[in-house]
Parts: C-alpha cells; structure tokens; sequence
C-alpha cells in the first residue's frame, strides 16, 4: 500500500493552484492513497471547486476556528512551549535576527503553523513506515511541519518550490523563515526552473544533492488558437489581479498605440475594480474584457473559441508561468518579461522576451512592432511556441515522470531503512 500525503495552499477549494488539477490524476496512477492537508482554509469555510481522483480524500487542520483562521495566539504559546519547535527556532536563529522584531515574528509565526501540520498529520492518518510519502506543494510552513514529523517518524519528506516560496528579493524585510535548514531535511526538493535551481545553489551550494529541476506542464487536446483576420490586434492575459503583475503597464501601453486593439484578461483578484476603473479611460481604438477567473479547460476553450495574436505578461517577479505554458500549447506567441524562468520559455523565436523594467512607452513599441509583422513571421513563432510546450512542458510527460520519481523516493527510502535495521 503506498500512500501520499499531499500539503497544499487550498487545492481542491477555491481557485487555488489550479495546475494541480492536471498532476493530481498521474500521481493517482502511482499511489493507492493520496491525504490532501489544504493548509490555509477550514472545513467551515470550504467550498470544492475541483473534482478529486476516486483515492483521494481531503483532511483540515486541527486548529482552525469557526471563521476559517487560525488561532494564533493558541497556536504560538503552544509552540513556545514545546521543545522541538524551540529547538528549530534556535538553529534559525542567524537567519532572523538579521531582521529584528518582523524577522523574529515572521519566524515564529511558521513555526507555529507547522507544529499545527505536523500535529494534524499525527492525529489524522495513521503512518506506516516504508509506505508513506509527504509532498508539500509549496516552499512554505506545510513543509517545514513535514520535516519536523520526520523528525519523529522516518517518513521520506519532498517538496516543490516555485516563485513566491523560492525568491527572497520578493519579500519586505527580505526572509523567507526557515528555508535552508528545511531543505537540508529534505529528500529532494523540486524546482520547476533552471532559474530557481541557479538561486538556490548560489546560495548555498552544500545543498545540490537535494535540488533537482522537475518542471511543471499543461495538457491540451489538439486545441490550437486563431489569429485575427481582420487587422485588428488581439492581446490576452491570464494572471491574478495583484501588483506584482503590473496589468496597468499594458493599460497605459494601450493608450499610446494607434492601431485597433482588443485586450481580454482572464482571473480575478484585489486590483480588479480599480483596473476596471482605469480601462474606462482608454481611447476608442482599445477595448478591453474582463472574463474573471476561469478552469484550466475553460481558458483553453477561451483560446480555441476567440483569436488570439498575443499573449503578454509583464509581471515584476514570476517562477515560471504556467499561464504561458498554456498559451504555448496552443500556439499562441508570448511578450514576456525577463524574470524568473521565464526565459527558459520565451525567446525571440516564440515571441519576445522584454526587459523587466519596461515603460510603457517601450511596451506600447513593442507592440506595434509586433503588430506589423507578416503573416509568415507570426506563424512561425507560433509553430516555436507549440514546439517549446511540447519537449519541455507537456504534462503527460512531465508529471508521468514525477510521479514515478516521487515513488522511487519512497521505495529507496523504504530500503535505506531496512538495512539500518538490519545493520543494528
């Protein structure tokens, strides 16, 4: 019987981590039982949005309270009370001191959340050594809980680690708690971009063993996206309403450009009725519309029903776009900015890879250079895009493979421990 414990944000609630829609039915494939431990949401507040493989089952955090939040207090006087919690503080004590009181808070406050999954894990499953795996999702409290439970329990522990759990210059003050001395307990950590294994082996090179690149994927069902016929140019973005996507770069680029433009954003998020707001203001030739927040299979519908020329993201930070994966598997051109690992998805032969501090004035260039391309030219950077998706980010290929690397984990694991045994 092999069993997964899967840690993640919300998934399956809400429209958090939609890209584990796609992975969850290969590793369903590879292990008897999946546990999934959604650490941020309550069982009061949840809501299913997705559809789960028949083996797996949904398990909620011990120490929510009726509003759906943690109880902090509890759950910090808790943690300084116990010695293993106490002990984790003191070890990363040179990383957070660095930043006073906000660093030492910061620390405290994941410390306490992990004690949380780590107790939750304990009380709800019963772990058969040799047959269990844990999977945190993210770089973030659920896998430092696991490491700690491993501590206990000789359960193999992986994580992955993306963009906001990975990149420090993302935070103010510039901390992540704990993420070196979690990824040292680590079996593997997986890191879905060259750039993210660059970062972390930069940093700390004694780690390298652990890191391994295992990259995320979309599907697609032979659905392959139109480009306009009728001179106008037809932009599309897909990307949480947040400031780290500088949607406003591409609203003030539009008002520059001289030429018919229909812009369509797919998600939602906080900046949504003050981008709405903005659009208001822009000239006639523009036109923008807001889908709101869409499935994996809608937004390829999306693709397939309406024409798209381009797709744009001009975000501040990213880890590697899954929403440019999909765009690709659809032979839609991208402009991106060079952040993260989004060059290793775009380049001059698929689309455009733009500076990171770009103006809008250069944007708004851009695009009209792109605009006045042939026919020819925009073919075949559609023909690079779908060719880039296909060897490097197609998801039967990609989460086949991961999921039988998660398995032999657990059986290498498995035997490790058989021969300590042996060996006493």
């Amino acid at each position: 019987m092999k069993k997964l414990i899967l840690l993640t944000h919300q998934y399956p609630f809400n429209q958090s981590e939609a890209f584990l829609e796609t992975e969850i039915p290969f590793l369903s494939q590879v292990f008897d039982e999946i546990h999934i431990f959604p650490i941020n949401i309550s069982k009061s507040s949840a809501r299913p949005t997705r559809e789960l493989p028949s083996n797996a089952s949904i398990h909620f955090l011990n120490d929510f309270d009726q509003k759906g939040t943690l109880k902090r207090g509890k759950r910090i006087v808790s943690a300084l009370f116990d010695t293993q919690c106490m002990k984790w503080l003191s070890q990363e004590l040179p990383f957070f001191k660095k930043h006073g009181m906000k660093g030492y808070i910061n620390a405290l406050n994941w410390i306490s959340i992990a004690k949380v999954v780590k107790d939750s894990i304990k009380k709800e499953l019963q772990l058969e050594l040799g047959e269990t795996i844990i999977y945190s999702y993210w770089q973030n409290p659920g896998a430092l809980g696991a490491v700690m439970l491993k501590e206990h329990i000789r359960i193999p522990v992986v994580s992955r680690a993306h963009g906001g759990d990975l990149y420090l210059e993302r935070y103010n003050p510039a901390y992540i708690p704990f993420q070196f001395n979690v990824i040292h307990k680590l079996n593997q950590l997986f890191l879905i971009s060259q750039n993210g294994y660059d970062y972390l082996y930069e940093k700390d090179q004694t780690v390298g063993s652990i890191l391994e690149i295992s990259r995320l994927g979309t599907l697609n069902k032979n659905i392959k996206a139109t480009f306009s016929d009728d001179n106008i140019l037809r932009i599309v973005t897909c990307s949480y309403m947040v400031p780290v996507k500088r949607l406003h770069l591409l609203l003030e680029a539009l008002k520059l450009v001289d030429f018919p433009v229909e812009w369509r954003h797919i998600g939602g998020g906080p900046l949504e009725n003050e981008l709405k707001e903005k659009a208001k203001s822009l000239p006639s030739n523009s036109k923008v519309r807001f889908l709101g927040n869409l499935s994996n299979t809608e937004v390829l519908e999306n693709y397939q029903k309406e024409a798209a020329d381009l797709f744009i993201n001009v975000s501040e930070s990213e880890g590697i776009p899954v929403s440019i994966m999909e765009a690709f598997s659809c032979g839609i051109p991208v402009m991106a900015t060079d952040v993260g690992g989004t060059s290793e998805l775009v380049d001059n032969s698929s689309g455009k890879l733009i500076e990171k501090d770009i103006k809008p004035e250069k944007l708004a260039k851009y695009l009209t250079e792109y605009r006045n391309l042939t026919s020819i030219e925009k073919q075949k950077r559609s023909t690079s895009a779908f060719t880039i998706w296909n060897s490097r980010y197609n998801a039967e290929l990609n989460y086949r493979d991961f999921s039988t690397r998660l398995e032999n984990i657990l059986e290498n694991a498995n035997e490790s421990q058989q021969q300590k045994v042996y060996l006493r």
